[in-house]
Parts: structure tokens; C-alpha cells; sequence
């Protein structure tokens, strides 16, 4: 599982250092892709898209995304 983290961590570090070389943002979708390492469902993006809205304006470390987009999907998985 810990492999699983740090190859999120270091997916969705590529993306963000990728967008800010290109001056662009990161949307949901592509940094779901990239913590998950595949597609996303929509749902998946959807439950994501959520709880980042929720949180408001408080900026999130890297870190923290990872951690929250593995758990919305395995508790996704967990309960189909």
C-alpha cells in the first residue's frame, strides 16, 4: 500500500510541476488520473470535485490529495 502512496505522490508531483511550467491550473480529473494512475469513473471525480469544494479556499498539500483521492476510491471500491 505504501508503494501505492509514494507512486501517487510522485504521479500527481509530475502534473503539478508540469502545469506550473505551462502557467496552467490542474483540473479534478486530471489529477484524480494522475493520484490513481488510470481513468477515473465520473463518480469518482465527482466525489473528489466535492470534497475539494468543501474545503474551500484552505490550500491542500500534495500530500493531502493523495491521501484523500485513495481513500474516496477504495472506500468507493469497498462499497459498490
Amino acid at each position: 500500500m505504501a508503494d501505492r502512496r509514494e507512486d501517487a505522490k510522485r504521479r500527481l508531483s509530475d502534473l503539478s510541476s508540469r502545469a506550473k511550467r505551462s502557467s496552467q491550473g490542474m483540473d479534478v480529473a486530471s489529477i484524480v488520473e494522475a493520484v490513481i494512475g488510470a481513468i477515473p469513473e465520473r463518480e469518482l471525480i465527482d466525489l473528489v470535485e466535492a470534497a475539494f469544494q468543501s474545503n474551500g479556499s484552505n490550500p491542500m498539500r500534495e500530500s493531502e490529495m493523495v491521501e484523500g483521492i485513495l481513500a474516496l476510491s477504495e472506500w468507493k471500491e469497498e462499497n459498490r
